[in-house]
């Protein structure tokens, strides 16, 4: 967890330590910043779009556990009372030793966002913890940027419903039923038998056909009237 908070021997930069969370809402996958996506000339031509390359680093359903988790940072841990409103949100708190240093990292479905307290040259700063003027800073940043953005719920993980020696053999032979993954892309499929959904978030107000099998049970679905921007 200290490295999470920034207590490296080098440190961290603030960019790096939004690169890191960004992975975490983006279901494991790692991407550098920019801050151009795209260049057009006076006629709509794009002259510059950049690629970001998506690397996987995360389990998805790790990922999204983790956001579950953050997630209770801001209702009931140590940045209990930094909310924004009805958006839902997910952060860390981060106070590194002799309060040199004060983190407080958090995302939504929109933005992620990297506060740092501190002097240049290390030394202690009374008062200075991450729920404190890190926190502070970012309830204010944030609540501005997101006025007039509907609240969006995250993308909650797809449960496997078995024993551990069904999902490790999903194939194997046993007395109760076997259930697999659930496969997003292809949800007409079954992988290792037959499977149910948790829980499952769609954008927009529809959902697609065909995305959730007719054996799921415990269906709870979550919809935004307006397309959600991840970056």
């Amino acid at each position: 967890m200290a490295a999470c908070l920034g207590g490296l021997t080098v440190g961290v930069s603030p960019l790096e330590m939004a690169k890191g969370y960004g992975t975490i809402y983006n279901d494991g996958y790692m991407r550098d910043a920019t801050c151009i996506q795209k260049i057009t000339d006076s006629t709509g031509k794009v002259i510059f779009e950049a690629n970001q390359e998506n690397v996987k680093v995360y389990e998805e359903k790790a990922a999204r556990n983790m956001t579950d988790m953050l997630q209770s940072v801001l209702t009931d841990g140590t940045a209990k009372g930094i909310s924004l409103g009805e958006m839902p949100a997910a952060g860390k708190t981060g106070t590194t030793n002799d309060n040199r240093d004060g983190w407080f990292v958090g995302y939504t479905k929109y933005y992620t966002t990297s506060i740092w307290v501190g002097y240049d040259q290390p030394k202690s700063l009374p008062g200075l913890t991450g729920s404190s003027y890190p926190a502070a800073i970012w309830q204010d940043f944030m609540t501005i940027i997101h006025e007039g953005k509907v609240p969006a719920e995250f993308k909650k993980p797809v449960e496997f419903i078995g024993t551990e020696e069904q999902q490790e053999d999903p194939d194997s032979e046993s007395d109760e039923e076997s259930f697999g993954q659930f496969d997003q892309e292809h949800p007409e499929e079954k992988v290792g038998g037959s499977y149910q959904v948790v829980t499952q978030t769609f954008d927009g107000t529809e959902i697609p056909e065909g995305a959730i099998p007719d054996n799921a049970t415990d269906v709870q679905i979550t919809t935004t009237v307006e397309p959600v921007v991840e970056e």
